[in-house]
Formats: C-alpha cells, structure tokens, sequence
C-alpha cells in the first residue's frame, strides 16, 4: 500500500503482529508541524522518516534520542521485520518508503542531516582501506 500512495503523501505503514496492519497519514499536518521542531526548511518535513522519528517516536511515545538507541532497531528489510514481528523479538514494525538520494542532497544542502540509523547505502565503502593510512 505504501508504494501506491503519492510521494507528496505523508504515510507510514504500522504493523502490530497478529493485531494487524495500518497506514497512518495525518488528517491535520499544520497540526503535525507544530509539534515539531519549527526552525527546520520545509524540505525537512516532506521526509517520511523525519516525521516517524520526531513525531511518533518523540512527540507521541516521547522516546529521547539515548532511548531510541536501544528500543528501536532499524532493518531495510521488510521481511526482516515481518520475522522479528512473527518471532515476539518485536512489537511493531514501522514501515516507510525510502528516502530518495536526492532528497537527501536537498537536505545536506540546507544544512540537515537524516536522522541516525536511517541511511543505507550499498555497496559499503570497506572503511580500514580507505581511513587509515597503509604505510609510506
């Protein structure tokens, strides 16, 4: 359902195990914004997991920064999540659509940064040969 909706839409997929599945999309986003941080670019608040992170997980659940390092674990993988769900490891699963990488060159070039854990990019960089020096 997610990848029918409009990339201008605000929705999130919930799933809660046998309890079932939901797509949350605001009725009232000014209502929305001003629980959020106000000094942010309007870019900002066009990213999905901008308003998962700061208005569900902070708003809504008040879960800190320093909480959310250990009650949330991030997967690409949807089936990942699914099993997590199947297997009691997990609560709820939140799915969202993935950040387009230009949109997130339209942040860094404001200034803004995605949120932790949200960026995955491959193929990965093998970070000893390219941070530390080889010799000569």
């Amino acid at each position: 359902e997610l990848t029918k909706r409009s990339p201008s839409e605000w929705v999130i997929g919930v799933l809660f195990g046998e309890e079932g599945s939901f797509l949350i999309k605001p009725r009232d986003f000014d209502k929305i914004r001003k629980a959020l941080p106000q000094e942010k670019p309007p870019i900002w608040y066009q990213v999905d997991v901008n308003l998962l992170t700061y208005f569900v997980f902070g708003t809504l659940w008040e879960i800190s920064g320093e909480e959310r390092e250990s009650l949330i674990e991030y997967t690409r993988s949807a089936e990942e999540a699914l099993k997590a769900l199947n297997e009691k490891r997990a609560e709820a699963a939140f799915l969202i659509r993935p950040t387009e990488v230009g949109r997130i060159w339209e942040l860094a070039d404001v200034g803004e940064k995605m949120p932790q854990k949200t960026t995955y990019f491959y193929p990965k960089l093998a970070s000893g040969l390219f941070f530390y020096h080889h010799g000569n």
